[in-house]
């Protein structure tokens, strides 16, 4: 050891200085906790996304809603940023758009040529 002191608080500071690598080892262990503990709690990095099958339950529900009965969900993939779920009625292939957080749908056709498609 070298002769600087021997009080705890020296020592450490001596060893800090003597390998950075505890100090850069030390913040990135409790950004580790931090990242970790949080997926745990529910916090994410993107926001309140649903997932891909809340999304078209989600869809589903809002027809349902409309009075659209016997629809089902063809297929939902993500599209820049959006849902797209594809849904089934009577044969045809309806596409409805929906934000990642689930609170907003979006048609991508006129209510009226929805209307049409529907009967």
């Amino acid at each position: 050891m070298d002769e600087r002191g021997a009080s705890g608080e020296n020592l450490i500071i001596y060893k800090i200085r003597e390998n950075p690598w505890i100090v850069s080892s030390l913040v990135l262990g409790i950004f580790a906790i931090i990242l970790v503990a949080g997926s745990f709690a529910g916090i994410s990095a993107t926001g309140n996304a649903v997932s891909s099958i809340d999304a078209g339950k989600i869809v589903l529900d809002a027809l349902q809603v409309q009075g659209v009965e016997g629809a089902s969900i063809d297929s939902v993939k993500e599209v820049s940023g959006l849902y797209a779920v594809n849904i089934l009625y009577n044969g045809k292939i309806i596409p409805i758009y929906i934000t990642r957080d689930g609170k907003t749908l979006l048609q991508s056709i006129s209510w009226k040529e929805i209307e049409e498609a529907l009967k």
